[in-house]
């Protein structure tokens, strides 16, 4: 849920930047179409590559070079994902 005051996004991608590609169609809204305060949205997506790093970021405006964005690390299971 965008809990702010502005408009916000969510992309998994590969590196912390504005513009990068969006890996397994993982976007929540987008710098075109971002989600507006009080709304929500969802996603599931699986990862195809353990032990690496992807990032999460708001592709709207200026949020990735103020510092929206984070790492995704991926490490592999030893048992089932899901019980």
């Amino acid at each position: 849920m965008n809990v702010g005051k502005l408009p916000h996004a969510f992309a998994i991608t590969t590196m912390p930047v504005p513009g990068a590609t969006v890996l397994f169609g993982a976007a929540i809204g987008s710098a075109a179409n971002p989600l507006q305060p009080g709304q929500e949205g969802s996603i599931v997506f699986a990862p195809n590559n353990a032990a690496f790093d992807y990032w999460y970021i708001s592709p709207v405006g200026n949020d990735t070079e103020d510092g929206m964005f984070g790492a995704v690390i991926v490490s592999s299971v030893t048992g089932p994902a899901f019980p």
